[in-house]
């Protein structure tokens, strides 16, 4: 499932900003005793305006100060909210 969250990126390198993260949810059964599981694939980061997608490097340098799991988490739960 594709869905997408607004993020307020706040003083990173002296700036604050607005992304927009795409992810792809997908969840799955546990076998046997093992409970549900969801993940999530970063699929894309735009600009809070405009339609311009962020520069890799930008993008590389937030998931690097913040995680990709910071951001998954968030999409996870607004997907279970689709």
């Amino acid at each position: 499932m594709i869905v997408y969250e607004r993020f307020e990126i706040e003083d990173f390198r002296g700036h604050d900003f607005t992304i927009h993260v795409e992810g792809d949810v997908t969840y799955g059964r546990g076998f046997d005793d093992e409970p549900p599981w969801a993940e999530c694939d970063i699929t894309s980061m735009w600009r809070g305006y405009g339609n311009k997608p962020l520069s890799d490097r930008l993008q590389n340098a937030i998931l690097n100060e913040y995680g990709d799991d910071y951001f998954a988490e968030v999409l996870i739960e607004e997907a279970k909210n689709v």
